[in-house]
């Protein structure tokens, strides 16, 4: 993920340019971006649970997977609603079975989970292609790998997915949420 600025963001008692780091360990830094103090760091991998590595990706055309070699937490840039302070991003974790990934709304002060926050992304669409169930094709979190940035446009959070190193079965997804309540309000596969 890039790093984000907000600059002149009231934070700590004053106004400062704060840089947000997000880290494929799930973690994400608030820090001064002229002194470089921390301000929070705060880790949003689900409880009981890690962070996924490349190893949970590899398959039989691609071993190792050499794309992320190491863990595959927070990948795609966040966005920064810079009008009700929050910082949107996708985080993902693993038992080493079960596969999650959530969208995250946080306050850009305290780095606090927002209301309704965090969701865990699902998703299904009407189809016959791979993985399909009952002529529904099933979002998968382990085989889309959610790598491109976060966009906010009118008040939704789209999310857009590919694929690990072509580890089918994967679909494109393109997902929208309302920024306010984190409803799912749109899907396109």
């Amino acid at each position: 993920a890039q790093p984000l600025v907000m600059g002149n963001f009231e934070i700590s008692g004053g106004k400062h340019n704060v840089v947000f780091v997000a880290t494929v360990s799930n973690t994400l830094y608030a820090f001064d971006g002229d002194n470089g103090n921390l301000y929070w760091k705060k880790n949003y991998t689900v409880n009981g649970m890690r962070t996924p590595t490349a190893n949970d990706v590899k398959s039989s055309w691609c071993t190792p997977y050499l794309n992320i070699t190491a863990n595959i937490g927070i990948i795609g840039s966040p966005v920064i609603d810079s009008l009700t302070k929050t910082i949107y991003f996708v985080a993902r974790s693993t038992d080493g079975v079960k596969f999650q990934q959530y969208l995250h709304a946080v306050d850009l002060v305290t780095g606090n989970e927002k209301l309704n926050s965090p969701v865990e992304i699902t998703a299904q669409a009407a189809g016959k292609g791979d993985a399909s169930n009952n002529d529904k094709v099933p979002f998968d979190p382990l085989r889309n790998n959610q790598r491109q940035g976060l966009a906010l446009v009118n008040g939704v959070v789209y999310i857009s997915y590919a694929s690990h190193c072509d580890l089918n079965p994967f679909h494109g997804w393109v997902l929208g949420y309302d920024a306010k309540n984190l409803q799912q309000q749109y899907v396109y596969n």
